[in-house]
């Protein structure tokens, strides 16, 4: 970060006037002093009185800019209330305060207020989902970092890291978020949200002991409305993480307080998930008629969501495979591979789940290890329980089969996706 001493108003008036292409004759005539005053003036040798200074400003078109260190202050703390009003959604008014804000693009010597403008900017337009306008803004912060305050080091890599969440850039995510935290460390203003990014990024990434530590985190540090669906959204991840890790008492209370709140929150997509993830739960403990219960129940709230509706079929259709109920998973993912169009992961569900019928046949367990496992692990929590319940039926299979290098192949693949759940080693 730069430590350069704070500008002279002089110094600053000059390069206002040179930036807008104005000479010293120019605003001589303007104020109605001569060149020579000016030219003092500009390298700090006269006072500027308040006359002089109103004219100024008003001929250089900068009347409400911030010239003096307490005008600075106050900006500093709009731009961050500016802030507040985009992580409350009040997009009206974080429209107008942006407007009211502009004139610090025609500061170009305040570098660090520019640049926490640009970044707060670039939140704005990530909500708006204009990413090519963010890298834009975030472009010309990078040109800057290492003058760069740590306020502005903490949203350049907030924003940075929603950029690459919308990119399902997962690693340069959660690294982004990392540093975010680390570079704010609740010692500027706290972020609980970013504390609920680090851990989604974690379970995006498989690593679910991480993942939980910074979810309860949020829950132990969350202070607003506790019917907020990201606090909705956290324990029902929480509860996910807990059921891959084979804690399911935990999981069920946590999964049947989220589903109350849905239902009290009156979301059928939260209804649905929460009864998904209930039926998951049975799933795993070999209860597949209950989950084949509680996934039908559940489709009665995807009439607006394909991918739900199909993901609740797929696992149906699992549970009947299961039970040795070939047709009647046939017909389900019949009615699967319909609706999933030509979504090219869900008809990779779909495809998954049939070849498990047919898992004495090489193209089905070759498919399976091949193409399916490996679209599973990268799926974070969302497939890990798949991933491994697919590593647990194909090394069955290759061990049926005699083919125990294949068999311990898939123990490693396993055990390195439990290495990872413990946040141990890497995997792409």
């Amino acid at each position: 970060m730069s430590n350069n001493p704070p500008m002279h108003l002089g110094e600053k008036i000059r390069q206002l006037r040179a930036a807008k292409g104005l000479s010293q004759e120019n605003l001589a005539f303007a104020t109605g002093k001569s060149k020579a005053h000016i030219s003092r003036l500009e390298r700090g040798d006269a006072e500027i009185d308040n006359k002089i200074l109103v004219a100024i400003k008003k001929f250089l078109e900068i009347e409400n800019a911030p010239l003096f260190e307490h005008e600075l202050e106050i900006y500093r703390e709009r731009i961050w209330n500016w802030d507040e009003l985009l992580h409350n959604k009040r997009m009206d008014e974080a429209k107008t305060m942006k407007e009211e804000l502009s004139i610090i693009l025609d500061l170009p010597y305040e570098r660090e207020l520019l640049m926490l403008y640009k970044m707060i900017e670039a939140r704005m337009l990530s909500i708006e989902y204009d990413n090519p306008a963010v890298e834009e803004r975030l472009n010309y912060v990078e040109g800057f970092l290492d003058e760069a305050s740590n306020d502005v080091l903490y949203l350049y890599h907030r924003v940075k890291g929603a950029l690459e969440f919308d990119r399902d850039n997962n690693k340069a995510f959660l690294k982004h978020c990392l540093l975010a935290l680390d570079y704010n460390n609740n010692e500027l203003r706290p972020d609980v949200m970013l504390v609920l990014n680090i851990g989604v990024a974690y379970a995006r990434t498989g690593r679910l002991l991480n993942a939980i530590r910074y979810f309860e985190r949020f829950m132990r540090e969350y202070r607003g409305d506790r019917t907020h669906m990201a606090l909705l959204h956290v324990e029902k991840n929480l509860a996910t993480s807990f059921m891959i890790l084979g804690e399911f008492n935990e999981a069920k209370k946590l999964f049947e307080t989220a589903l109350v709140k849905a239902r009290n929150l009156n979301n059928d997509i939260w209804i649905g998930g929460a009864l998904i993830s209930m039926g998951q739960i049975h799933h795993r403990t070999g209860n597949y008629k209950t989950a084949i219960e509680l996934y039908d129940d559940s489709l009665e709230y995807f009439h607006e969501s394909k991918m739900h509706h199909v993901s609740a079929l797929v696992l149906k259709a699992e549970c009947l495979i299961a039970l040795n109920d070939y047709r009647a998973s046939e017909d389900i993912l019949d009615q699967a591979k319909a609706l999933a169009g030509d979504n090219e992961e869900l008809i990779l569900s779909v495809e998954a789940t049939g070849h498990m019928m047919t898992l004495y046949n090489k193209q089905s367990t070759d498919y399976l290890e091949s193409v399916a496992l490996p679209y599973y692990i990268k799926g974070g929590l969302l497939h890990l329980d798949t991933a491994i319940r697919l590593c647990d039926k194909l090394e069955a299979q290759y061990r049926k089969r005699g083919a125990n290098k294949k068999a311990e192949a898939i123990v490693a693949i396993s055990r390195d996706i439990y290495k990872g759940i413990c946040g141990v080693g890497d995997f792409d």
